[in-house]
C-alpha cells in the first residue's frame, strides 16, 4: 500500500505541468480526536498539522499527496508481569508470585499520516465550493518498549524490548468547503474520518487548510 501510494503521488505531481491547469502547495492545522474500544470518538483530542501538494484538473478534480502529524501522549501503555511462585493453592495454582515488574511503552515520534488524496470540488466558478473525496495510505508511529526492572527479559524471555515501528493502513473519507481568494489563494475547512470503524485506531480530524495555486 505504501509503495503504491507513493508511486501514484509521484506520477501525479511529476506529470501535472503538462496536463493540468494548476499546482497547489499548502498546509493545514486542526484537531484530531482518537477513537476508543467500541467507539470511533471520545478518547482524547490532539492538535494535527499537515502539508500537501496537489494538482487541479479542469478546476474540478484535485489529486495529490498529504503528510500530517499528530502529537500523542508519551506513554502508550504499561503492563504488569508476574514471575515465580512462593505459594500454591489447593488446585496447584499460584497464590502468591515471587515478584512483579512493569513493562512500559513510550512513544518516540508523532503519529504520521501519509496519504494520496483525491477530492472533487463542486460548483466551479462559485465563491464557496463544497468538496468530497478520500485519502488513502497509512499511518506510522515509533515506540520504545522498556522495563522498570533491569534485566527483566531474563524473567520473561518472550518479552520484546527496544524500539519498534508500527504501520497501519488508512482510509479517510473527506468533505468540506473551499473558498478561492485573489484567484490563487485557496482556503478550505472540513473533516476527515481516518479508519472510521477501527475503534482505538481511528481518528476524526477537523481541519483548516490554506493553499497557493501556481
Amino acid at each position: 500500500m505504501r509503495i503504491v501510494c507513493l508511486a501514484f503521488a509521484t506520477v501525479l505531481i511529476a506529470g501535472a505541468p503538462a496536463a493540468a491547469q494548476t499546482l497547489e502547495l499548502g498546509g493545514s492545522i486542526g484537531i484530531g480526536i482518537r477513537g476508543r474500544d467500541g467507539s470511533a470518538f471520545g478518547r482524547d483530542s490532539r492538535v494535527m498539522s499537515g502539508v500537501h501538494a496537489s494538482v487541479w484538473w479542469e478546476d474540478r478534480l484535485e489529486t495529490g499527496f498529504r503528510v500530517a502529524w499528530q502529537e500523542l501522549p508519551q506513554q502508550k501503555f504499561a503492563a504488569t508481569y508476574f514471575y515465580g511462585c512462593v505459594e500454591l493453592d489447593a488446585a496447584g495454582r499460584c497464590r502468591r508470585p515471587a515478584g512483579s515488574f512493569r513493562v512500559i511503552s513510550d512513544r518516540t515520534s508523532p503519529r504520521t499520516f501519509l496519504n494520496v488524496v483525491i477530492l472533487y470540488h463542486f460548483l466551479p466558478g462559485e465563491f464557496a465550493r463544497p468538496f468530497v473525496g478520500a485519502g488513502m495510505g497509512g499511518w506510522r508511529e515509533t515506540e520504545f518498549i522498556r522495563c522498570e526492572v533491569p534485566g527483566c527479559e531474563a524473567l520473561r524471555p518472550t518479552l520484546s524490548l527496544g524500539p519498534r515501528t508500527e504501520w497501519r493502513d488508512d482510509l479517510a473519507p473527506t468533505a468540506g468547503i473551499s473558498v478561492t481568494l485573489a484567484r490563487r489563494l485557496v482556503v478550505r475547512g472540513g473533516f476527515a474520518l481516518h479508519n472510521l470503524f477501527a475503534e482505538e485506531w481511528s481518528t476524526f480530524e477537523s481541519f483548516l487548510a490554506i493553499g497557493y495555486r501556481f
